[in-house]
């Protein structure tokens, strides 16, 4: 059997969207989520040295595995919020600092000029 061009059928089940549409919709999150995971590692990459710490350092103070932290900062993957929580405590930083320069996010200041209630 040939490999079909088709995305998945899971992707093509939105109502109202066709497959090729969705598929599209599906590959610019999936995008757009790798891009915040790389930069909110940045972003914890250069807290976690401006505190001295090593990825060894903050895994141990933080009880996770060097691994995990090396994950989170190359973008590999997003940790939940209670290790989020966790690692700011560890590092000594606000978590507002871990996510500076990723676009909108709750209690950002809106936009000059913006209309309050557009989303």
């Amino acid at each position: 059997m040939a490999a079909s061009s088709e995305p998945p059928r899971r992707a093509r089940r939105a109502a109202g969207v066709s497959g090729p549409q969705r598929y599209a919709a599906l590959t610019e999150r999936a995008a757009r989520r790798q891009q915040f995971a790389r930069r909110f590692g940045r972003n914890l990459q250069l807290a976690r040295r401006d505190a001295g710490l090593s990825q060894d350092d903050l895994a141990e103070r933080a009880d996770m595995h060097r691994t995990e932290v090396s994950h989170i900062e190359r973008g590999v993957r997003l940790p939940r919020a209670d290790t989020l929580w966790q690692i700011a405590q560890c590092i000594g930083v606000d978590l507002g600092p871990l996510f500076a320069g990723l676009g909108s996010h709750p209690g950002a200041p809106a936009a000059e000029g913006a209309d309050p209630g557009e989303s």
